[in-house]
This record gives C-alpha cells, structure tokens and sequence, in this order.
C-alpha cells in the first residue's frame, strides 16, 4: 500500500515473506542449485516454517497435530480434577489426590469376567458404568441413607446429609427446567418437527430462527428425559403409550449404553435390519430394493462408497450379491466404524472427486458442516422431520398388511384375510393416499438426483433448487402425516 504522504512504498508481512522466499531461492540458484541448501535457507529465512523433504516428514507433522489434540483434551478434562484437588487440599495430600482421582476414574472395571468382556467389546460401556457408580456413590446411595434415616432407620452421617442435598438440588433444578422448557415448546412448529432422539439427546432452545441443540449429560440428564416424557403422557393426548416405552428403551439401551451388542458386529446387523438403531430411519430407503446393490444411492452419497460397493460389486460380486454392500450401506458403516474422521474423510475425497469431475457441489452454510451442525440450526432453511420418518413407517407398514391380506386370499385362507382387513380397516383407507404421496416423493427425489449430477448449475443455484424441494417434500410429509393422526 502507498503512505500517506511520503508516495513509498510500504510492503505487507506477506509480500516480505514471499520477498524473503525469492532471495533464498535466488541465492541457492546462484550457489549451485542444492535441494538441501534451499530447504536449509527457507527454514532460517522464515521463522517457525517447516519444509516438507518426503513423505515421511507428513507424518511427523500429522502426529504433532494428534499429540496437541489429544493434550488439549487431557487439559480440558484435568481441570475439574485439579479444582477439586485444590478444594480438598487442606484435608491432606493424600486424601486431595484420591478425590481427584475419583472425580472419573476411568482406570476402574469389574472384577467378573463377563463385565470385563462387555467393557471391552462395547464402546462407551466402561465409562457409563463408571460414571452411574460415580452417580451411585455421590448422589443416590447418600439420599437413600437420608431417607432411611427420616423413616426411622439409622442416622446419617453429614457427609450424606450435604451430598444428598447437593445431588437432590442438581437432579431436581435439571427436571424442573427440562419441564419447562417442555412446556414452552410443545406448541412450536420447528420442535414438533424433531425425532424423538434429538429430543431425548438435546435439550432445544430456539431463539428467533437460530434453532440450538444443548446435548444433556448421559447420566442425570436421563433422568430428567424421564420426567419429560412422564409429562408428555399426562398433557399430549395424540402420545400413545408405546411411545414412552420405546423411548424409555432407548434410554437404557443408548444413553446408558447396555445394549450387549459390540461394536464390530453392531453395523453389520443394523445393515440386516436395514435400519439404524440409534435414529430409527431406514438404511436404504424404500423402493430401493428393486434396484441393483451398485445403483442403492441418494443424491448426497459420496463417491467414496459409490467406489467401495463397484469394487466388491466386480470382485466379490461374482461371487454372490450378499458379499456386496450398497454405496448407501458403504457411507453407513464409514460413519459406524470410523466415526465423524471417517466421515470427514469420505467428504474430503468427495470434494476432490466431484471437483475432478467437474461437478461443483450445492452450496453451504457455515453452520451446515460438522461438528456445528449438531448443535446449531437456521429454521429458515429446511431440513429432515421426523414426518419423513414417520410417513415412511406407515407406508410401509400399510403396505405388509396389503400383502398379507392379498397373500392370505391366494392361499384360499379366506376367513383370516376378512379378519386382518377389518382389523387394519383405519389403516387400509388411507392406503391410496400414502401410495400417491409416495409417487409424489419419488418425482420429487428423482429431480434432487439430477440437480446434484448437473455440471451447468454453480453450487449456489443447486442450494437454492433443493432448498424448494426440500421444503416441497417436508410440507407433503407433514401434510399426509397429520391426515392420517385425525384418522
């Protein structure tokens, strides 16, 4: 830029940098053009900067990167340890170091083999263990003895007099606001919008369209889903019963992590059932079926498992189509087995893919990527519902009863046909509309299929075309839905 006045020319930090990077190479060409003179000479010149001399020195880099994550997780977590260290200091060394240690020992386990086994077969088992004995030890056990004392019992000690008073005061604040935050959104559109695990996993706070999503602690947070869905039987008439035993299922099995199943076989079995076990939806969705495993994709599916399921498709295909895995069943067990890296990864070589290709992706907002996605939302822009889900179950099901009903009839099994159609009769009815919303959908999937794969349209022009089908589709979904609650 000029100054002011003076007409010199003042250089930026970066043109000085890219100046020092030309003199460097300028006078190791003039040395004799040495690799390493220049590597050498770029190093000195530019304070902190690293070359790169071979492969090898990526992953040095990439593991200086993991270290420094990992020490900020460690920080992060041993904060609270060295407050509570500092608080019981006083009591002694000793005694100081063992509450710390205490605070989440995550070194602990069962002594029965079995236990041992499911630690260290289930993901997240060993510290939801932990933390409902922590839970045990420090808020429940203490406020029994207190009520036992209270009903005649022995006496209580202070110590479980002032721990249950601290647990019945965080528990019972925890409850009361889960309830009124309740109460204040069964009425809003956008939260009567959500699945049942987003409100089971996050307490919603919407403000304006800003939609935020504040993940509830695992432990006491349980309970407080508890009394919300307690609540939600008493004041919502159109909440079966079925619900709250599914969610408090869900509880046990999710939240508290008792599902016995490990982790390297759990994905494999959720692909049997073609349905993922945490939110409910379907895997492959319906009519999918009728294709062949290579062409069961979504228009978001990346190229990555597009690739996994044509390798297999032409390997182990040849073999038999049970060894094939679906480019939608491929993205499913990335993010099951690799988690959010595995899935970043697969978007990463997408980018690169699609770029190759010439196909620019649909455009997207800041707060569209991972990990903000998960806890803040614009409710301007459409999204999944659980009426997508819902509207599919009941197809679905509508659907079995159909073909039951006309298979019972072929068979000549007459009487159990007329017994099955009366006692679907509700269901039945509403068969013709939920055939014709579904055609409706299909049309509306097929055009998101080609606005992805058209090369011609800029990545802002794709988001704004799926914006408007998006919201078509979530509208005819919410529509059909509700029709059929009233029925």
């Amino acid at each position: 830029m000029i100054g002011a006045g003076t007409g010199l020319l003042t250089k930026t930090p970066i043109q000085n940098s890219q100046d020092e990077i030309t003199n460097a190479a300028n006078e190791t060409a003039a040395a004799g053009g040495d690799p390493d003179a220049l590597h050498a000479e770029l190093e000195r010149s530019m304070q902190g900067a690293k070359v790169i001399r071979s492969p090898k020195d990526i992953k040095g880099m990439m593991q200086k990167a993991w270290n420094f994550y990992t020490g900020f997780g460690d920080t992060s977590e041993n904060a609270n340890r060295a407050s509570m260290y500092q608080q019981n200091l006083e009591k002694g060394k000793l005694y100081a170091a063992f509450q710390a240690r205490d605070l989440m020992d995550f070194s602990s386990h069962g002594a029965w083999p079995a236990v041992r086994f499911l630690v260290d077969t289930v993901p997240f088992l060993n510290a939801r263990l932990i933390g409902l004995d922590r839970m045990y030890r420090g808020g429940v056990k203490p406020t029994f003895n207190v009520i036992k004392h209270m009903m005649g019992g022995t006496e209580a000690t202070m110590t479980d007099k002032a721990a249950a008073k601290r647990f019945g005061i965080v528990v019972g604040a925890m409850t009361a606001a889960s309830i009124a935050l309740y109460l204040h959104n069964q009425d809003d559109e956008e939260f009567k919008k959500l699945e049942d695990w987003q409100r089971d996993m996050y307490w919603f706070v919407r403000i304006g369209d800003a939609k935020f999503f504040i993940p509830k602690p695992f432990e006491v947070g349980a309970i407080a889903t508890v009394a919300e869905r307690g609540l939600e039987q008493m004041v919502d008439d159109k909440v079966e019963g079925k619900v709250f035993v599914e969610r408090m299922a869900h509880v046990l099995m999710d939240t508290f992590s008792f599902n016995p199943t490990p982790q390297m076989i759990k994905p494999m079995i959720d692909l049997y059932a073609n349905k993922n076990s945490f939110t409910g939806r379907d895997i492959e969705t319906m009519g999918m079926d009728r294709l062949s495993k290579v062409n069961r994709k979504h228009a978001s599916t990346t190229d990555l498992a597009k690739g996994t399921s044509w390798v297999l498709d032409n390997s182990l295909g040849r073999i038999s189509q049970n060894l094939v895995v679906s480019p939608v069943q491929a993205d499913y067990l990335i993010q099951q087995y690799l988690g959010w890296v595995g899935s970043m990864g697969a978007a990463t070589v997408d980018v690169i893919s699609k770029t190759a290709q010439g196909h620019e992706s649909p455009h997207k907002n800041w707060y569209e990527y991972q990990p903000i996605s998960r806890f803040y939302r614009d409710a301007s822009n459409p999204s999944y519902t659980r009426y997508g889900t819902e509207f599919y179950e009941v197809l679905r099901e509508v659907n079995r009863t159909y073909a039951d009903i006309k298979h019972l009839r072929l068979m000549g099994e007459d009487k159990k046909a007329a017994e099955l159609a009366v006692k679907n009769g509700s269901k039945l009815k509403m068969r013709q509309l939920l055939t014709k919303t579904g055609r409706q959908l299909s049309k509306l999937n097929a055009q998101t299929k080609l606005i992805h794969a058209n090369k011609r349209m800029s990545g802002g022009e794709k988001r704004r075309r799926l914006d408007v089908l998006l919201k078509q589709k979530n509208y005819i979904q919410e529509n059909t839905v509700r029709i059929l609650e009233k029925n």
